[in-house]
């Protein structure tokens, strides 16, 4: 499943059960739920969704090709509430693994990767009404990958961990005007947790932990040059598979989630009260959990999602500095997603058994 809102108020949810895409709409206005759209009548594999702050909708997808029988990468467009969808648009055959943004301007940013033949990004201009084109940003595919934009900046940031020998965390800056930067390497190794985040001010934060040592680090790009320094910061020593999640408000003040991806164990936070200031120690916000998910709002205020005999949510309060008692939220969950506005409204999806729920944080 996968989500979004916007400033607006508007939020969106897409789910795939079997042979087909859905999609249900959340208008302010009405204050309820559309009736549940179908989207796609086929199999999908991957999928996202972007909403920009007017109302215009992209659907990212991976499906079976009609024309040519193999798996493909396509798009569709709602230019705003109420109005008709485009036709399906072709970015490329034989891809997989779409990731997707949407920046200040209503541009969308889409991530792909194909097998044996490198990793492409393409942007669609709300300004052209128009694709780009795919740009291939690296020569091997990805194991995993993370894009991230800003609703108060033009542009985009993607990291990627690539399936080259050496297995390489590269990341690639995407500068309104100029296109996108060379990527930079910022390490090589078997990655077991891996997120970026992309700050009001052009600098970017990840965070990752690569084999042989796991150790979870974080490093910020220049805002100037959108380069990496090369000097990371560990968190944490060796972990497991996990899910590291970042998120920076727009006062430039990041925050690090941490937790197991199959095991519950405890679920820890770290923050940095600004690009250059250090890293805190670490906050336990739950003593058990797994899957976490997060995210900040304008001022700095973060809520936390995760499953264990149920799915819980929690939230920081920024001006205490402290965590909140978890709220049970639903049964445990087989999938979840969490999405934060910079107004503090929140969307989360939760998958249990055939349903997807949605809750909504006022």
């Amino acid at each position: 499943m996968a989500g979004d809102l916007n400033r607006a108020g508007e939020q969106v949810a897409v789910w795939s059960p079997t042979s087909s895409l859905w999609l249900a709409s959340f208008s302010p206005d009405g204050a309820a739920w559309s009736p549940a759209e179908l989207l796609v009548e086929r199999s999908v594999l991957d999928f996202d969704v972007a909403l920009d702050d007017d109302g215009g909708l992209t659907v990212a997808y991976r499906a079976e090709d009609p024309q040519f029988g193999v798996a493909a990468v396509f798009t569709r467009r709602r230019p705003g509430p109420g109005e008709a969808w485009g036709d399906e648009h072709l970015h490329m055959v034989n891809g997989s693994l779409v990731r997707m943004g949407v920046d200040a301007a209503g541009d969308v940013y889409l991530l792909w990767s194909v097998s044996g033949a490198g990793y492409y990004a393409d942007r669609y201009s709300r300004a052209a009404d128009q694709w780009d084109g795919p740009v291939l940003l690296g020569a091997d595919g990805y194991q995993a990958a993370r894009l991230d934009t800003q609703r108060a900046r033009e542009g985009a940031v993607i990291v990627v961990s690539d399936r080259s020998m050496s297995k390489q965390l590269r990341a690639h800056t995407f500068v309104a005007g100029s296109g996108w930067t060379e990527a930079s390497v910022l390490g090589a190794g078997e990655q077991a947790t891996l997120d970026i985040a992309l700050a009001i001010d052009g600098s970017a934060t990840v965070v990752w932990a690569l084999g042989p040592d796991y150790e979870l680090k974080v490093a910020t790009s220049d805002p100037n040059t959108g380069r990496w320094t090369g000097v990371a910061t560990t968190l944490s020593g060796s972990i497991g598979p996990s899910r590291a999640e970042v998120d920076i408000d727009p006062a430039g003040n990041r925050s690090v989630l941490l937790g197991s991806t199959f095991t519950d164990s405890p679920i820890l936070s770290w923050g940095s009260e600004g690009a250059q200031a250090s890293w805190s120690a670490p906050v336990t916000v739950t003593a058990s959990g797994r899957h976490p998910r997060f995210g900040l709002d304008a001022v700095g205020n973060g809520l936390a999602l995760w499953t264990q005999d149920a799915t819980y949510v929690a939230r920081f309060d920024k001006s205490s500095g402290t965590w909140q008692q978890p709220t049970r939220l639903a049964a445990s969950a087989a999938g979840s997603s969490l999405h934060v506005a910079p107004d503090g409204k929140a969307l989360a999806l939760v998958e249990t058994g055939n349903a997807v729920e949605a809750f909504r944080f006022e």
